[in-house]
């Protein structure tokens, strides 16, 4: 729970000229800053949150686009040090790699100053 209640995180389906449908919304705890496809159906969303969804996941989360649920196959394990809270601020995708940066010192307990990249294939 983030303070004064949770965030939200909405997709929309762009119908024609200025309208659109709302597909799904989450709650997070925290907002979204930054998103990056990851093939045609996933997304992967980086901010400052602990979760997505109901599922643990600071600061990154791979998501379906179809529903806004967590695609748990990727969930590394990001830590920013101190009284730091993680938050990813860049995503990027490049073929099968993924890349974030942000405010985070370790994934998975190795050293990782602001950057990382993962090899993934969805």
């Amino acid at each position: 729970m983030t303070f004064r209640g949770p965030n939200w995180t909405r997709s929309f389906r762009l119908d024609s000229g200025n309208t659109g449908t709302l597909t799904w919304a989450v709650k997070s705890g925290g907002e979204a800053q930054t998103l990056t496809m990851l093939g045609p159906d996933k997304l992967i969303i980086g901010g400052h949150f602990s979760h997505f969804n109901d599922v643990k996941q600071p600061g990154v989360a791979l998501i379906n686009l179809a529903d806004g649920s967590v695609d748990t196959s990727w969930s590394p394990v990001l830590t920013a040090g101190g009284n730091h809270f993680v938050s990813i601020w860049e995503t990027f995708v490049d073929e099968d790699h993924i890349y974030i940066g942000g405010l985070i010192n370790s994934i998975e307990g190795s050293p990782r100053t602001n950057f990382a990249h993962f090899t993934f294939t969805p």
